[in-house]
């Protein structure tokens, strides 16, 4: 990666997310896979804010782990994936011309806020164009959940991986970090949800299920 595309990289990170996010995911960058207290010490930051900034980094799948043959976790930057924040604003404008203002929120929210359950995103934007509308109206949560859907038909969004399951009695100590799978049929599979009053209650696996954009 070039000077200049790091620059690039760092000037992203801190308008999206702040200073301490940019440093550790910049030093990433620089170096490339890492554990945990060597991003610690290296950095000079503190081991709780380093913890919370790979939070928010693996949030917005700007930074993946893995263990090492010494069983032990390092954390590896996402390049290309910072510098497709540039891209952002193409992403909701499309959106927005395919789908209109529910599609571009949908999108909008998940570029925010990385990874959402698809009845937070729903109710979010249901709330938000809510906000707009005259007095006494309220923007229909299935016509959000609808334009959801045509969204995951058309593989704008996807499911995220999850932990599988294990069985209780399965033997030996966990592991020192999860590994997460998905089935490819699964990664468009949009669950069935139920509003009552204000409150979703779903099926599929809703509530374990986190989404993200497509990009």
């Amino acid at each position: 990666m070039t000077q200049a595309e790091i620059k690039l990289c760092s000037l992203l990170l801190q308008e999206h997310f702040g200073e301490i996010v940019e440093k550790i995911g910049v030093h990433l960058i620089k170096t490339g896979s890492q554990p945990l207290r060597v991003i610690v010490h290296d950095t000079g930051t503190s081991l709780d804010q380093v913890k919370k900034a790979l939070c928010v980094l693996i949030h917005h799948n700007l930074v993946i782990y893995h263990v090492n043959k010494r069983s032990v976790v390092e954390y590896e930057a996402q390049c290309s994936r910072v510098l497709r924040m540039l891209r952002y604003p193409r992403y909701i404008y499309t959106t927005k011309t395919l789908y209109s203002d529910t599609g571009e929120l949908i999108v909008e929210e998940l570029l925010l806020n990385g990874k959402m359950t698809m009845s937070a995103v729903v109710k979010k934007v249901a709330d938000r164009l809510t906000e707009t509308m005259e007095d006494g109206k309220t923007m229909d949560y299935a016509e959000v959940s609808n334009a959801f859907v045509r969204l995951a038909d058309t593989h704008f969004v996807q499911r995220c991986p999850l932990v599988p399951t294990t069985g209780s009695s399965d033997p030996g100590p966990p592991p020192p970090a999860p590994t997460l799978v998905i089935n490819e049929k699964d990664m468009y599979l949009v669950p069935k949800l139920s509003l009552i009053g204000k409150e979703f209650s779903s099926w599929n696996g809703d509530l374990p299920s986190l989404w993200i954009l497509h990009h």
